[in-house]
Formats: structure tokens, C-alpha cells, sequence
């Protein structure tokens, strides 16, 4: 845990994510808050910017006969772009 910092987390407004069971365990935590975004912005979301720049780039006109070949593109995929920091930067920037 990073003790003595303050974390801001990031996530979309989905019912789950607003389980009082949660809210009450960040609060003891002390340093978490939870920054929601606004409903039906998917654009502002992270993972759904990554998403569809995947899906753009694997399995956008392609067809799998294989689920299998599917997964493999998709790992081969996101393994390269793991060594693209710069891409990886504008896909999810950083809060702060």
C-alpha cells in the first residue's frame, strides 16, 4: 500500500462500484478517494479507450475461425504495446 500518499481511483458508475462495504473500507483506509465519472462517458474512461483502440487494431474485419487464434492475437497485441509507453500514456493518462 502506498502509506502516506493519497490515491485517487479512478472508475465509472456502475452500482457495484457504489457498495457501501467499500466506501466504508476506504474511508478507514483514509488516504483512497474514489473519483466517479460522469454516466455514459466512456470516452473519459481508461479501459474503454484501450478497448477500443484494441479492437481497432485486432479484431476489427478479421475473422477468428478459431477462438483460440482470437486470444492469441489479443495477448500478442498487448504484449507488444506493453513496451510503447508513449501509446500506453495517451490511452490512459494520469490524473494529477
Amino acid at each position: 500500500m502506498l502509506l502516506g500518499k493519497r490515491v485517487i481511483m479512478l472508475t465509472d458508475n456502475a452500482r457495484y462500484h457504489h457498495f457501501k462495504g467499500v466506501e466504508e473500507y476506504l474511508e478507514n483506509l483514509g488516504n483512497i478517494n474514489i473519483l466517479y465519472l460522469p454516466k455514459y462517458c466512456s470516452d473519459l474512461n481508461p479501459i474503454e479507450l484501450l478497448w477500443r483502440f484494441l479492437k481497432a487494431n485486432v479484431t476489427h474485419n478479421t475473422f477468428f475461425a478459431i477462438f483460440d487464434e482470437l486470444i492469441q492475437n489479443i495477448v500478442a497485441f498487448l504484449d507488444h504495446l506493453k513496451s510503447d509507453h508513449l501509446k500506453i500514456r495517451k490511452l490512459c493518462p494520469v490524473i494529477g
